[in-house]
Protein backbone atom coordinates (compact mmCIF):
# COMPACT_ATOMS: atom_id res chain seq x y z
CA UNK A 1 0.00 0.00 0.00
CA UNK A 2 1.45 3.35 -1.08
CA UNK A 3 -0.27 6.50 0.22
CA UNK A 4 0.56 10.02 -0.90
CA UNK A 5 -0.19 13.16 1.11
CA UNK A 6 -0.90 16.01 -1.32
CA UNK A 7 -0.86 19.50 0.20
CA UNK A 8 -2.56 21.98 -2.13
CA UNK A 9 -0.71 25.30 -2.12
CA UNK A 10 0.21 28.19 -4.41
CA UNK A 11 3.27 30.32 -5.11
CA UNK A 12 1.97 33.20 -2.98
CA UNK A 13 1.85 30.82 -0.01
CA UNK A 14 5.10 29.02 -0.76
CA UNK A 15 6.82 30.55 2.28
CA UNK A 16 4.21 28.82 4.44
CA UNK A 17 5.63 25.40 3.56
CA UNK A 18 8.42 25.69 6.08
CA UNK A 19 5.99 25.75 9.00
CA UNK A 20 4.74 22.30 7.97
CA UNK A 21 8.29 21.03 7.46
CA UNK A 22 9.10 22.23 10.98
CA UNK A 23 6.04 20.67 12.65
CA UNK A 24 4.05 17.63 11.53
CA UNK A 25 5.73 16.59 8.28
CA UNK A 26 8.85 15.06 9.94
CA UNK A 27 6.51 12.63 11.73
CA UNK A 28 4.77 11.56 8.52
CA UNK A 29 5.78 8.03 7.49
CA UNK A 30 4.79 8.24 3.83
CA UNK A 31 5.45 10.34 0.73
CA UNK A 32 4.12 13.87 0.48
CA UNK A 33 4.17 16.76 -1.99
CA UNK A 34 3.25 20.44 -1.92
CA UNK A 35 1.16 20.98 -5.06
CA UNK A 36 1.36 24.24 -7.01
CA UNK A 37 0.55 25.44 -10.51
CA UNK A 38 2.31 27.82 -12.88
CA UNK A 39 4.82 29.47 -12.93
CA UNK A 40 7.04 26.46 -13.49
CA UNK A 41 10.10 27.61 -11.55
CA UNK A 42 12.65 25.44 -9.77
CA UNK A 43 10.91 23.14 -7.32
CA UNK A 44 12.17 21.86 -3.99
CA UNK A 45 12.33 18.04 -3.69
CA UNK A 46 9.04 17.99 -1.77
CA UNK A 47 7.21 20.26 -4.24
CA UNK A 48 5.29 19.35 -7.37
CA UNK A 49 4.61 22.05 -9.96
CA UNK A 50 1.79 21.30 -12.40
CA UNK A 51 1.19 23.02 -15.70
CA UNK A 52 -2.16 24.46 -14.56
CA UNK A 53 -3.37 27.77 -13.17
CA UNK A 54 -2.07 28.64 -9.71
CA UNK A 55 -5.27 30.52 -8.78
CA UNK A 56 -7.39 29.44 -5.80
CA UNK A 57 -10.49 29.05 -7.96
CA UNK A 58 -8.58 26.56 -10.11
CA UNK A 59 -7.70 24.21 -7.26
CA UNK A 60 -9.73 21.50 -8.98
CA UNK A 61 -7.14 21.44 -11.77
CA UNK A 62 -4.34 21.01 -9.22
CA UNK A 63 -6.32 18.19 -7.64
CA UNK A 64 -6.92 16.44 -10.96
CA UNK A 65 -3.25 16.89 -11.85
CA UNK A 66 -2.30 15.39 -8.50
CA UNK A 67 -4.45 12.32 -9.18
CA UNK A 68 -2.86 11.89 -12.59
CA UNK A 69 0.56 12.10 -10.95
CA UNK A 70 -0.53 9.52 -8.37
CA UNK A 71 -1.73 7.13 -11.07
CA UNK A 72 1.52 7.31 -13.04
CA UNK A 73 3.68 6.97 -9.91
CA UNK A 74 1.97 3.92 -8.45
CA UNK A 75 0.17 5.39 -5.44
CA UNK A 76 -2.82 3.48 -4.05
CA UNK A 77 -4.32 6.27 -1.93
CA UNK A 78 -4.10 10.06 -1.88
CA UNK A 79 -4.90 12.26 1.08
CA UNK A 80 -5.47 15.82 -0.13
CA UNK A 81 -5.40 18.73 2.33
CA UNK A 82 -4.57 22.45 2.39
CA UNK A 83 -1.38 24.23 3.38
CA UNK A 84 -3.06 25.63 6.51
CA UNK A 85 -4.07 22.17 7.77
CA UNK A 86 -2.47 20.62 10.87
CA UNK A 87 -2.29 16.82 10.61
CA UNK A 88 -1.63 14.26 13.31
CA UNK A 89 0.39 11.78 11.20
CA UNK A 90 -0.07 8.74 13.44
CA UNK A 91 -3.84 9.29 13.57
CA UNK A 92 -3.98 9.90 9.82
CA UNK A 93 -2.14 6.74 8.79
CA UNK A 94 -3.81 4.67 11.51
CA UNK A 95 -7.35 5.76 10.67
CA UNK A 96 -8.33 2.70 8.53
CA UNK A 97 -8.66 4.94 5.47
CA UNK A 98 -7.64 2.00 3.29
CA UNK A 99 -11.00 0.33 3.96
CA UNK A 100 -12.86 3.01 1.99
CA UNK A 101 -12.85 4.77 -1.36
CA UNK A 102 -13.64 8.25 -0.06
CA UNK A 103 -13.05 9.46 3.51
CA UNK A 104 -13.23 12.87 5.19
CA UNK A 105 -15.18 15.30 7.35
CA UNK A 106 -18.78 15.56 6.17
CA UNK A 107 -19.82 19.08 5.14
CA UNK A 108 -23.25 18.93 3.55
CA UNK A 109 -22.87 16.15 0.96
CA UNK A 110 -19.09 16.45 0.50
CA UNK A 111 -15.84 16.00 2.41
CA UNK A 112 -14.41 19.36 3.45
CA UNK A 113 -11.35 20.20 1.39
CA UNK A 114 -9.80 22.15 4.23
CA UNK A 115 -9.51 19.25 6.67
CA UNK A 116 -8.80 17.00 3.72
CA UNK A 117 -10.05 13.73 2.30
CA UNK A 118 -8.74 10.37 1.17
CA UNK A 119 -9.35 8.86 -2.24
CA UNK A 120 -8.68 5.21 -3.10
CA UNK A 121 -7.05 4.16 -6.36
CA UNK A 122 -10.52 3.56 -7.81
CA UNK A 123 -11.52 7.13 -6.93
CA UNK A 124 -8.13 8.49 -8.03
CA UNK A 125 -8.67 7.02 -11.49
CA UNK A 126 -12.15 8.55 -11.70
CA UNK A 127 -10.83 12.05 -10.89
CA UNK A 128 -7.75 11.65 -13.09
CA UNK A 129 -10.09 11.17 -16.06
CA UNK A 130 -12.10 14.34 -15.33
CA UNK A 131 -12.23 17.49 -17.43
CA UNK A 132 -14.19 20.07 -15.41
CA UNK A 133 -16.06 22.97 -16.98
CA UNK A 134 -15.58 26.61 -15.93
CA UNK A 135 -18.98 26.70 -14.21
CA UNK A 136 -18.44 23.56 -12.14
CA UNK A 137 -18.51 23.91 -8.32
CA UNK A 138 -15.43 24.30 -6.06
CA UNK A 139 -12.95 21.45 -5.79
CA UNK A 140 -14.28 19.61 -2.73
CA UNK A 141 -17.90 19.79 -3.93
CA UNK A 142 -16.85 18.73 -7.42
CA UNK A 143 -15.01 15.69 -6.05
CA UNK A 144 -18.10 14.56 -4.13
CA UNK A 145 -20.38 15.10 -7.12
CA UNK A 146 -18.19 12.94 -9.34
CA UNK A 147 -16.97 10.26 -6.93
CA UNK A 148 -20.13 9.81 -4.85
CA UNK A 149 -23.11 11.03 -6.85
CA UNK A 150 -21.96 9.94 -10.31
CA UNK A 151 -19.97 6.80 -9.45
CA UNK A 152 -21.55 5.68 -6.18
CA UNK A 153 -18.40 5.72 -4.01
CA UNK A 154 -20.08 6.90 -0.82
CA UNK A 155 -18.27 9.19 1.59
CA UNK A 156 -17.18 7.55 4.83
CA UNK A 157 -17.67 10.49 7.19
CA UNK A 158 -15.23 10.87 10.07
CA UNK A 159 -15.62 13.70 12.58
CA UNK A 160 -11.90 13.56 13.40
CA UNK A 161 -11.31 15.60 10.22
CA UNK A 162 -12.07 19.00 11.78
CA UNK A 163 -13.10 22.06 9.82
CA UNK A 164 -16.12 23.67 11.52
CA UNK A 165 -15.59 27.07 13.24
CA UNK A 166 -15.02 26.65 16.96
CA UNK A 167 -14.05 22.97 16.79
CA UNK A 168 -11.48 22.14 19.46
CA UNK A 169 -8.24 20.32 18.73
CA UNK A 170 -8.05 16.98 20.62
CA UNK A 171 -5.67 14.04 20.89
CA UNK A 172 -8.02 12.11 18.56
CA UNK A 173 -8.03 14.73 15.82
CA UNK A 174 -6.76 13.46 12.48
CA UNK A 175 -6.65 16.77 10.62
CA UNK A 176 -7.42 20.29 11.79
CA UNK A 177 -8.08 23.04 9.26
CA UNK A 178 -6.72 25.96 11.26
CA UNK A 179 -8.24 28.74 9.16
CA UNK A 180 -11.82 27.51 9.48
CA UNK A 181 -11.63 25.96 12.96
CA UNK A 182 -10.34 29.24 14.44
CA UNK A 183 -13.66 30.97 13.72
CA UNK A 184 -15.88 32.49 11.11
CA UNK A 185 -14.13 34.51 8.36
CA UNK A 186 -14.00 38.20 9.20
CA UNK A 187 -14.41 37.54 12.92
CA UNK A 188 -10.90 36.19 13.58
CA UNK A 189 -7.42 37.08 12.27
CA UNK A 190 -6.46 35.59 8.93
CA UNK A 191 -4.23 32.54 8.93
CA UNK A 192 -0.49 32.97 9.19
CA UNK A 193 2.23 30.32 9.67
CA UNK A 194 2.73 31.17 13.35
CA UNK A 195 -0.69 29.57 13.91
CA UNK A 196 0.65 26.25 12.62
CA UNK A 197 3.45 26.28 15.20
CA UNK A 198 0.99 27.16 18.00
CA UNK A 199 -1.51 24.48 17.00
CA UNK A 200 1.25 21.88 16.73
CA UNK A 201 2.44 22.74 20.24
CA UNK A 202 -1.12 22.25 21.54
CA UNK A 203 -1.33 18.92 19.77
CA UNK A 204 1.97 17.76 21.25
CA UNK A 205 0.79 18.75 24.74
CA UNK A 206 -2.47 16.82 24.28
CA UNK A 207 -0.67 13.72 23.04
CA UNK A 208 1.87 13.92 25.87
CA UNK A 209 -0.92 14.02 28.46
CA UNK A 210 -2.46 10.96 26.84
CA UNK A 211 0.78 8.97 27.20
CA UNK A 212 1.29 9.87 30.87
Amino acid sequence: MRPLVAIISCHVQRAWHQSLRDTWLPELKCDYKFIMGNPLVDAEPDELFLNVSDAYLDNIHKTIGTMRYAMTHGYDYVYKCDVDTLVNPSNLLGSDFEKYDYVGGLNGHFASGGSGYWLSRKAIQIIADCNPKPDDPPEDVYIANVVWREHGLELHADERYAYYPGTELTKDTIAYHISSCNGWPGEVPKYEPSMMYSAFERLQTLCKKQSQ
